[in-house]
C-alpha cells in the first residue's frame, strides 16, 4: 500500500496578478469516528468518506494516506479483502473504487445510497435485490432476500442482517441465509450480529420499580431466533459496540448489575458472546462513551464527552483479552461546524465552538496539537490563544484551564492586541488573581487596529473617533446611517479606518466597505468597494479591514473557486481560493491577528491555515519642499519574516526614487524620500510601486518655482532715475537651457519692463535693474511678477537751486567758484549751463556735479583790466 499524505486542499491564486499559489500551511483533520465495517483486515487502515473528500487513514499513526476530492457523501464500504470500496453520491449513483489509488472500477446502480448495500463474506456486492462482482462491477443476478434498508453480514457468512416485510411494514430481522428464513429481533426494532454472525445482539428497556427502567441485553441464535442469554445495564448503547474476536464483544454501559459501576459513570465491559458473562470491565474516563472498532491484537475506543462538551475525546486501547493498553487524550472533534457559533484565529491556532462548547486548537509540530475544552459560554479569546474569557467561571488559562480570574460582575470581556482587556468601557488587567481596572475611558470602543495602538470610539451625533493608546483623539469623521443600511463592522490600522455596512436599497445581500482617511487635520472618504452573494452574504474582513474575504456557500464540481480576497483600498480581486481535494462547502473563516493566514472550515470537518501572501494596500506622496517629496508605502498585512521587497520606479527624471525599499518585519508600511529637481513647466510624474506582478501607482505634481516676494530700492523715485527690483523664489530655478523665465509687467510707461528675466539655475533669489522715463507729473507703478506685486511712486524732475559762494576777482587772475546745490545729486548727477554778461570773465559752458554729492568748483578766468 503506497504511503504518502496529502496535506493540500485549497490553493490560493492570484488574479491577474501572477503570483505563484500560496501553501496550505498548516492543517487539521479531524479522526471523529471509526466504522468496523470501514476498516481494512489487520485493522490498521480504515476508509472515510464525508461530505466531498474520501480518505484513506493509517489508525497507528493517525495519518491520511490518501485522499481524494469526491462526490460521494455517504460511508463508504471496504471490501472484506480491502482491495475495493463502495460509495455513493445521493441518487446519482454507486461506485466501485480501488482503495490503493482511488481509481474507478464501475458505476453500478442508482439508488438512496450506501445504508442500502454492502459487501457479502464472498466479495460480492448486494445492492437492493441485486448482486454485483465487488471488484468489476459486474451484474451477478438477484439477491434471495429483497427488502429496503442495510445489509449487515455475519462473517461467517451463514447470516444477515437485514430487514422483513411483515402486513405491509418493514421490520428490521436477521436471515438464516441457509434457509432463507427470518427472524425479527427480541425488541422488535433493530440490533447486531455478533459472534461472527452467530448471535444476533439487540437491546430492550424494561421498567423498573426502583430505576423506573433500564436497558436488557438479549441474545438470540441466528439459526433459529431463540433467546440465547440476557443481562441488565442501568444504561447501554449498541451504537458503541464492537465484535471482539470470534467468541466476544465490547461495549459500553453505564452500570453491570450485579457487578461494579453506577448509574453516572460508564463502564467498558467485555462480554462473552455465546454466555452474556463478564470477561473484563474497565471504567470510562470521566464518565465519556465512545465507540470501538476491532483490530486483531487490539481494540480502540474513541471516547465522545456527551455530559460537558462533546469536543472532549479519549482515545483507549485494549488487548484481546480485555486489558487496558492505553488510553491518550486526543484533539477535540468539530460537530456539526455549520452551527458552530464560533470560530476565531489567533497567532498560534483557532478557537471553534458554540454555548457550551469551545476548544482551542494550536498550530505545532505536523499533526501535533495543544488544545483546551470544555470552556463554557465562549466570549473571546486573547490574541495570542493563551486566556479565555468565559462569563461564567471567569478568565481561563487554554493550556492548564485554570481560572485565572474570577468573572465577578463582568458578562463580557474582549482583548486587545496589545494585551488589554476592556469591558463597558474600562481596561483591565491581572493583579492577584483578579481583573483590576486601570487607565483611561475607553467609552464607546467598538475595534482596534492590529497592533492595538489605535482603538475606534463610536460617539454621540454619529461621529467616530480615532483614539491612541492613551485615549488622546488623533481625529474622527461623522457617519450617519439611512434607513436601510446598518453597520456590520468598523476596523481602524493607523489612520485608516473601514467602515462596514450593508446596502438593502440596492440589494438585500450588498455590503459596502467605507474606506476613511482619519488625520487630526481632516478626515476624508477615499473609495468605497462593494461585494455581493446572492446566494447569501458570507465576509470576513482581514486585520484594520485591509482585505475582504468572501466565500460561497459551496461547490458543487471540481476546479470551481470557493472565494475570493479583495483589496478595500480599491475593491481589486487580488486572490482566489481554490478547491483542489475536496468539494466540501467552506462554512467559516478567520483571519490570524496579523493577516498572514487565512483559516478556513470546511463541511467535511477540516480547517486549513492558508498563508495570504503580502500586497500592497496603498501607495502615497506628499511634497515636503520644491526639492524634495515623502513617498509612503502600505501593505495589506504586516510584512513577513525578513521584511518584504518593495520595487520602485519614476517616469520622469525630475523625481528621483530609490530602487528598493525594504518594509522591515512586523510592520506594514515604510516610507523613502523622492528627490526632486526644478521642472520649467506643470508636471505629473507617476512613481510606481510593486511587489512581483502587484503593483500600484501614485502621482506627484511638480510645478516650477514661483516668486515670494519682490521688492525695489528704492521705492520713490524721480522720472528718468534708475531703480533696482530685488525676487525671492520659492525654490531652485530651472537651468535657462530649458526655456524657462519669470515673466515681469508693469502697469506704467514711465516704468518699461522686460517681458521675462533670465535667471541662474538652482538659484533661488536674483535683481533686475530698471530705468525709469521723465513724468511731468507722479506716477504709482506697478510691477508684477508672478503673483508678487510691488509699487514705485515716480515723482517729476525738480531742478536743484544753487547757492554760489563770494567770488573775488582780479583781472588777468584765475580763480575757482564753488557751486552748492539745494540736495544731492541723484545716480544720474546734475548736469547745468553756464552762462556770463562780462565778457571779461571766461566759464565753462556746462557743469556736471556727479552722484552722491551736492557741490562743484568750477574754474573762472578773467582778463586784464585798466
Amino acid at each position: 500500500m503506497r504511503r504518502g499524505i496529502a496535506l493540500l486542499s485549497l490553493v490560493l491564486t492570484s488574479s491577474a496578478m501572477g503570483q505563484a499559489p500560496s501553501p496550505v500551511v498548516w492543517r487539521y483533520v479531524q479522526l471523529k469516528d471509526t466504522v468496523p465495517n470501514n476498516v481494512l483486515p489487520g485493522g490498521r487502515y480504515m476508509i472515510e468518506t464525508v461530505f466531498g473528500t474520501t480518505r484513506l487513514w493509517d489508525l497507528d499513526e493517525r495519518k491520511i494516506v490518501r485522499e481524494s476530492m469526491s462526490r460521494w457523501n455517504r460511508p463508504a464500504l471496504l471490501a472484506p479483502n480491502g482491495e475495493t470500496f463502495i460509495s455513493t453520491f445521493g441518487t446519482s449513483g454507486t461506485e466501485v473504487r480501488r482503495t490503493s489509488d482511488f481509481s474507478l472500477v464501475k458505476k453500478v446502480a442508482f439508488g438512496p445510497g450506501i445504508f442500502d448495500m454492502a459487501y457479502a463474506p464472498d466479495g460480492s456486492v448486494w445492492i437492493y435485490g441485486d448482486r454485483y462482482d465487488g471488484l468489476t462491477g459486474d451484474k451477478l443476478g438477484k439477491n434471495p432476500i429483497y427488502n429496503y434498508g442495510p445489509h449487515n453480514f455475519g462473517l461467517n457468512g451463514r447470516t444477515l442482517d437485514h430487514t422483513v416485510t411483515q402486513n405491509s411494514t418493514v421490520y428490521p430481522a436477521f436471515y438464516d441465509l441457509a434457509t432463507k428464513t427470518p427472524h425479527r429481533y427480541a425488541n422488535g426494532s433493530y440490533g447486531i450480529l455478533a459472534a461472527r454472525g452467530d448471535i444476533a445482539l439487540s437491546v430492550v428497556l424494561v421498567s423498573d420499580p426502583v430505576d423506573l427502567w433500564h436497558y436488557v441485553l438479549v441474545a438470540q441464535r441466528t439459526s433459529d431466533g431463540a433467546e440465547v442469554w440476557r443481562r441488565d445495564f442501568l444504561s447501554l448503547s449498541l451504537d458503541f459496540y464492537a465484535p471482539l474476536g470470534s467468541d466476544r464483544i465490547i461495549t459500553q454501559v453505564g452500570d453491570v448489575r450485579g457487578g461494579v459501576g453506577g448509574r453516572g459513570p460508564w463502564d467498558t465491559v467485555i462480554l462473552n458472546a455465546y454466555t452474556g458473562a463478564v470477561l473484563n470491565q474497565h471504567r470510562a474516563p470521566e464518565g465519556l462513551r465512545g465507540g470501538f472498532y476491532p483490530r486483531q491484537d487490539r481494540y480502540e475506543a474513541v471516547f465522545l464527552d456527551y455530559s460537558a462538551s462533546r469536543l472532549h475525546r479519549v482515545r483507549r486501547r485494549y488487548a484481546a483479552n480485555g486489558e487496558l493498553l492505553e488510553s491518550v487524550e486526543l484533539p477535540p472533534a468539530l460537530d456539526g461546524p455549520i452551527y458552530l457559533d464560533y470560530f476565531q484565529a489567533t497567532t498560534r491556532g483557532v478557537l471553534f465552538g458554540s454555548r457550551g462548547d469551545a476548544g482551542v486548537l494550536e498550530r505545532g509540530e505536523p499533526d501535533t496539537f495543544a488544545f483546551a475544552t470544555g470552556l463554557q459560554n465562549p466570549s473571546a479569546i486573547s490574541v495570542d490563544g493563551r486566556r479565555f474569557f468565559d462569563p461564567t467561571r471567569g478568565l481561563i488559562d487554554t493550556r492548564t484551564k485554570k481560572v485565572l480570574a474570577p468573572a465577578k460582575d463582568l458578562a463580557f470581556l474582549n482583548f486587545l492586541p496589545d494585551g488589554r482587556m476592556v469591558s463597558n468601557g474600562r481596561a483591565y488587567k491581572l493583579e492577584g488573581g483578579a481583573l483590576v481596572p486601570y487607565g483611561p475611558d475607553l467609552a464607546g470602543l467598538i475595534s482596534a487596529s492590529p497592533d492595538g495602538s489605535r482603538t475606534l470610539h463610536a460617539g454621540a451625533g454619529n461621529t467616530y473617533t480615532v483614539r491612541d493608546g492613551e485615549a488622546n483623539a488623533l481625529g474622527s469623521f461623522q457617519r450617519a446611517l439611512a434607513d436601510r443600511e446598518e453597520r456590520i463592522g468598523t476596523y481602524v490600522r493607523g489612520d485608516q479606518v473601514v467602515f462596514a455596512r450593508t446596502n438593502r436599497t440596492v440589494n438585500p445581500n450588498r455590503r459596502d466597505f467605507e474606506y476613511w482617511r482619519v488625520t487630526p487635520e481632516g478626515s476624508q472618504l477615499m473609495n468605497v468597494v462593494s461585494q455581493e452573494d446572492t446566494l447569501g452574504p458570507a465576509y470576513v474582513l482581514g486585520p484594520g479591514g485591509r482585505t475582504t474575504f468572501w466565500r460561497k456557500g459551496g461547490l458543487y464540481s471540481a476546479g470551481k473557486y470557493a472565494g475570493e480576497i479583495r483589496r478595500v483600498s480599491d475593491g481589486k480581486l487580488i486572490v482566489k481560493v481554490e478547491e483542489t481535494d475536496s468539494m466540501a462547502s467552506d462554512e467559516k473563516a478567520a483571519w490570524s491577528p496579523d493577516g498572514s493566514l487565512l483559516y478556513i472550515l470546511r463541511g467535511d470537518r477540516s480547517i486549513i491555515a492558508h498563508e495570504v501572501p503580502v500586497f500592497l494596500d496603498e501607495t502615497r506622496v506628499k511634497p515636503v519642499n520644491r526639492r524634495s517629496a515623502k513617498g509612503q508605502v502600505l501593505l495589506t498585512r504586516n510584512a513577513p519574516s525578513g521584511g518584504t521587497v518593495v520595487n520602485l520606479t519614476s517616469n520622469s527624471p525630475y523625481a528621483v526614487v530609490p530602487a528598493t525599499v525594504s518594509v522591515p518585519s512586523t510592520r506594514y508600511e515604510i516610507s523613502y524620500t523622492v528627490k526632486t529637481s526644478p521642472v520649467p513647466v506643470p508636471t505629473k510624474v507617476t512613481l510606481k510601486s510593486s511587489i512581483g506582478s502587484d503593483s500600484m501607482t501614485t502621482t506627484l505634481d511638480l510645478a516650477p518655482p514661483v516668486p515670494i516676494s519682490i521688492s525695489t530700492t528704492p521705492i520713490e523715485i524721480e522720472g528718468g532715475d534708475r531703480l533696482t527690483l530685488s525676487y525671492k523664489l520659492d525654490g531652485p530655478a530651472p537651468d535657462p537651457s530649458t526655456g524657462w523665465r519669470l515673466s515681469l509687467s508693469s502697469n506704467a510707461a514711465s516704468v518699461p519692463v522686460p517681458a521675462t528675466v533670465s535667471t541662474v539655475s538652482m538659484s533661488e533669489a536674483g535683481t533686475v535693474s530698471l530705468t525709469t522715463l521723465p513724468v511731468t507729473e507722479t506716477v504709482i507703478a506697478t510691477l508684477r511678477m508672478g503673483t508678487q506685486t510691488v509699487d514705485v511712486k515716480v515723482n517729476p524732475l525738480v531742478k536743484p537751486v544753487f547757492s554760489p559762494g563770494n567770488l573775488r576777482l582780479v583781472g588777468g587772475k584765475s580763480a575757482t567758484w564753488t557751486l552748492k546745490a539745494d540736495r544731492i545729486a541723484p545716480a544720474e548727477g546734475f548736469s547745468f549751463a553756464l552762462t556770463t554778461n562780462d565778457p571779461k570773465v571766461q566759464l565753462p559752458a556746462t557743469a556736471f556735479i556727479p552722484a552722491g554729492t551736492d557741490r562743484i568748483t568750477i574754474p573762472v578766468q578773467t582778463s586784464a583790466v585798466t
